[in-house]
């Protein structure tokens, strides 16, 4: 498969239902090229969005952070401040983001950090962001001062792009091969209706690219900058609407 076959069967995935009935039996390998594609198009521009959107502002976080973050000392898997606690700092931007340092144990709970927070506690770090927390143990022993922090953002600036096209283009391999399986299950359902069976390889064929325009949507966004509520039902709504209609009209004679 070369760029310009991909490029012409994304677009007839996305504008033309009689598309599938010309791919729906077409052989496995050009069936996994065509997501090696996509997940290798859709990284690379979900990175440069990331890069124009994300990236400056994180630079500026941690500049902000060389000159109001306390020295942080890590002993023993556990973190130690020389200061007053709790210290909550704030940085305004397009988004407000919280750090807040507390290694009394007397800190809030996680969740009534309003989202984009950051709590740096005794024996853990705890990430807030929308819909929840994740949290890491302390390493055994590390000091984090302005000096480390100045070091860090030249290696972000740097490390940036390839880390993040690395990881978009893993997770949206496996994401894409996930999502694929599940819409299979409609396909399935509308070929049956016709009173007709397809064998799995087709169905998972005919949900894949069902899946394009739903990817198409979500960068679109991505490149925008735009977050929309519940989007992810509005990108299964999609992806689910294509596969269906898809696969009956591979089956249905007209």
């Amino acid at each position: 498969m070369s760029p310009s076959r991909f490029y012409r069967q994304a677009y007839g995935a996305v504008t033309d239902f009689t598309f599938y009935r010309k791919i729906f039996t077409q052989p496995l390998t050009l069936t996994l090229t065509f997501l090696l594609y996509l997940s290798a198009h859709a990284a690379l521009i979900s990175t440069a969005a990331s890069g124009y959107h994300d990236l400056p502002e994180l630079l500026k976080i941690m500049r902000w952070a060389q000159v109001n973050f306390p020295l942080l000392e890590i002993k023993n898997n556990q973190l130690t401040l020389a200061a007053e606690q709790p210290l909550v700092k704030k940085h305004f931007g397009p988004r407000i983001y919280t750090f807040v340092f507390d290694t009394t144990g007397g800190h809030l709970p996680v969740e009534q950090w309003n989202p984009p927070a950051v709590l740096f506690t005794r024996d853990q770090l705890y990430v807030v962001y929308e819909g929840g927390a994740q949290s890491w143990r302390w390493p055994t022993q590390l000091e984090i001062g302005q000096k480390e922090i100045a070091e860090l953002e030249q290696l972000v600036r740097w490390a940036y792009y390839p880390i993040y096209y690395a990881t978009a283009f893993l997770s949206g391999l496996l994401f894409k091969t996930i999502q694929a399986l599940f819409l299979t299950f409609f396909a399935t359902s509308a070929v049956l209706r016709q009173g007709v069976r397809l064998p799995f390889k087709d169905c998972f064929t005919i949900s894949l690219y069902a899946l394009t325009p739903a990817v198409v949507i979500d960068l679109a966004l991505m490149i925008t900058g735009q977050t929309v509520p519940y989007f992810v039902l509005i990108y299964l709504a999609t992806a689910v609407i294509y596969t269906y209609l898809a696969a009956q009209r591979c089956v249905v004679i007209e």
